[in-house]
């Protein structure tokens, strides 16, 4: 509980918050803390912020919005306005798919993201919230500011079937490519820089009774491979051609959409 503060500071706080001033417009203008001045707002109008109000059912979207975020997303804390951010970015190209992966979050998690350009070549979908934040990092285990090179899943096995078949689409479809040469075959590839990932990826295809090769791509230059590079190690894994047919009947990328005439 805040402190009491002088009768004057208080009434103009009281103020300000009725007629509908910000809170860090009120802050800066008082010299008050901002969490003085929720506590005071939360006593007249009641909580600013309400939770979303979502269930957890290990489902595949919810799998698939574990490897959305494992691929291509970020989940930090912003100290100064004490925000839990998710944020997911997409190549300007891949608009379409951006939109879809708004649909789902917003469906699952029953809270607004919003989606804007965040610089010339990139869009960005981002939330703050803290139930969400939490929830995304029961699953997740990495280090901070090295994600891309040390993200797993949390207790993997543990995780039901239908779960394991969303997060296999998710992290194709940010981290992995579905495509078709002009020889008409077509090719299906995941690739991380986490050993850790690659490895559990591996043991998600073996699973489902996939046919896959794996390889490591090396940093080629002896600069690359001093100790802080090593991250730089390329950990790729791709599916066989007597599996593709199985794998995508089964997992259903969105990036086979644009393949046409697959069967």
């Amino acid at each position: 509980m805040p402190k009491l503060l002088p009768i004057k500071i208080k009434e103009e706080m009281i103020k300000g918050i009725n007629s509908g001033t910000s809170i860090n417009k009120i802050s800066k203008g008082l010299n008050l803390g901002k969490s003085t001045i929720y506590y005071h707002y939360k006593k007249i109008k009641g909580k600013r912020y309400k939770e979303p109000q979502f269930i957890s059912n290990l489902s595949k979207e919810e799998g698939e919005i574990l490897g959305i975020i494992i691929g291509d997303g970020s989940l930090f804390y912003r100290k100064n306005n004490w925000n839990y951010c998710i944020k997911i970015r997409f190549g300007k190209i891949n608009k379409e798919y951006s939109i879809y992966v708004k649909k789902i979050l917003e469906r699952f998690f029953k809270k607004k993201f919003y989606l804007y350009e965040d610089c010339k070549d990139k869009l960005s979908l981002i939330t703050t919230d803290k139930k969400i934040y939490n929830h995304l990092m029961n699953f997740i285990d990495f280090n901070k500011g090295r994600k891309y090179s040390t993200v797993k899943v949390k207790n993997l096995k543990k995780l039901p079937n239908s779960f394991k078949k969303g997060l296999i689409k998710g992290l194709i479809d940010t981290d992995g490519s579905v495509c078709q040469g002009k020889d008409g075959r077509i090719r299906i590839g995941f690739y991380t820089t986490s050993k850790k990932l690659s490895k559990q990826f591996v043991e998600l295809l073996k699973q489902f009774n996939f046919k896959y090769g794996y390889y490591i791509t090396k940093p080629k230059s002896h600069y690359m491979q001093r100790k802080e590079y090593k991250s730089n190690i390329l950990y790729s894994t791709y599916i066989w051609k007597e599996s593709i047919v199985h794998f995508i009947k089964l997992i259903k990328p969105y990036k086979s959409n644009k393949i046409k005439g697959l069967w």
